[in-house]
């Protein structure tokens, strides 16, 4: 089977690293376009283009896919299938017509929920306890194919972003390799319940804004649904304002006005609208990611507040 891989991120590039390894035949990759650092103005490779060049793999990246010069030369490869892995741009009809056989998209939740670009962050900051993976049929309408195979994953309460992104990865490897198969005999077709969508948009600069005027839970579901990256913050008067980094907090028995901090013993507390959070793990703007009991060893006044 002739098999053109579409992805970016880590995410991608692990799976694309796993068929290899499978020995399952990629005919050619397609990734996005080198993007320059912000000071350095140096250009940086996607994950994806990096394992494709690591294994000498036909490597395509058009500026957009719906132009007809790239849409023209993955018709000269004659794909049988295209694996769609977080590639971000939205494919036209006479590109998903290409392949004979297929074009499969993983997607990193239990479609119909969490249609979008941002499913972890979205599924995590809802506090939800179950996600999954999704092979679905690609369509021209965003993540509304029908469905090839679905995988559950159960979330635990102290899972973050980057474990969820860990666990879905290893769930998709092991469920296109699934879908490989099943195309190969008679391969089945869920359509989505229509009356069950929901969205995962991205994420823009206002979500990583923490409000601690939300109940506490809502606040911890936030952190954790942007950490390690790229982690919610808050603005603390330290002197002058910085902003602060949150990667990891945990209940507090205390009760505070929300925004409202209290240090007590080795505790960073800060209050929300039901209890008060406590916070292990910051980072303070121009310094490196430390440890709270760090942090506070280094603290010249102890009268901190949140600026709104």
């Amino acid at each position: 089977m002739k098999i053109v891989f579409f992805g970016t991120p880590v995410f991608a590039a692990s799976v694309l690293e796993t068929l290899l390894e499978k020995n399952i035949s990629i005919q050619a990759v397609v990734t996005k376009q080198d993007t320059a650092q912000k000071r350095s103005k140096e250009l940086i490779a996607s994950a994806v283009k990096q394992v494709a060049q690591k294994n000498n793999l036909l490597l395509f990246q058009p500026h957009r896919v719906k132009d007809p010069i790239f849409i023209d030369e993955m018709k000269n490869l004659g794909p049988d299938l295209f694996i769609v892995v977080a590639f971000g741009q939205i494919f036209p009809k006479a590109l998903l017509d290409v392949p004979k056989v297929a074009c499969l998209n993983i997607h990193a939740s239990l479609l119909p929920e969490y249609r979008g670009a941002a499913p972890m962050q979205r599924c995590l900051m809802d506090g939800k306890t179950k996600t999954g993976i999704t092979i679905q049929y690609m369509a021209e309408k965003m993540d509304a194919g029908d469905m090839l195979i679905q995988k559950a994953l159960d979330i635990p309460l102290s899972a973050n972003l980057k474990w969820l992104h860990d666990h879905l990865c290893d769930l998709g490897k092991e469920a296109i390799l699934e879908a490989i198969e099943q195309l190969k005999t008679n391969p089945k077709r869920i359509p989505q319940d229509e009356t069950k969508v929901t969205f995962a948009p991205k994420i823009e600069k206002q979500d990583l804004v923490l409000n601690f005027a939300n109940p506490a839970d809502q606040v911890l579901n936030h952190i954790r649904a942007l950490s390690p990256v790229p982690g919610a913050f808050c603005h603390v008067q330290i002197k002058q304002a910085k902003r602060v980094k949150i990667f990891e907090a945990i209940l507090s028995d205390y009760t505070l006005k929300p925004c409202q901090i209290k240090i007590l013993d080795d505790q960073l507390l800060i209050g929300t609208k039901t209890q008060a959070i406590s916070v292990s793990k910051l980072q303070i703007e121009g310094k490196s990611k430390m440890h709270v009991k760090e942090f506070l060893k280094g603290l010249h006044s102890t009268h901190l507040h949140i600026i709104a």
